[in-house]
């Protein structure tokens, strides 16, 4: 059992995890938006009204993490979350200074880097992302 501080992470801590709806569904009524393209990243924000009608709710879809039990569940300080095109998601543990990636269940598939300055190894970094050709950085 590990000694570090344990968070757990689950679909309400983690909007890319979760499903936002309403019984309602979308309304003919149109926000008011504005959309910037930067690079191939397109960013669209909310003004005002709602394409949703009515408040929305996070739905919970996959719990990942434990307060006690497995190493490769426990996390110390997440700092950057990251999901792929097959729903793997990678949790990066500024703590421990590795990526555990997860299937779209839940399920440890691998641990990624570990303290340290050799090859594969992290020392200080500080957050993940998923590149457009599927390579995490």
């Amino acid at each position: 059992m590990s000694t570090r501080p344990m968070a757990l992470l689950t679909a309400t801590t983690a909007c890319a995890l979760a499903a936002c709806g309403t019984d309602t569904g979308p309304t003919a009524a149109t926000p008011d938006v504005v959309t910037e393209t930067i690079g191939d990243t397109t960013v669209v924000r909310t003004l005002s009204g709602s394409v949703w009608g009515a408040e929305a709710t996070l739905v919970p879809e996959v719990t990942i993490g434990e307060l006690d039990g497995p190493e490769e569940y426990l996390f110390g300080w997440i700092f950057s979350i990251a999901v792929d095109d097959e729903r793997n998601v990678y949790v990066f543990d500024y703590q421990a200074q590795h990526v555990g990636v997860f299937d779209a269940e839940g399920n440890h598939l691998e641990t990624l880097g570990g303290r340290g300055e050799g090859p594969g190894e992290f020392r200080r970094a500080e957050a993940i992302a998923m590149l457009p050709d599927g390579r995490v950085a």
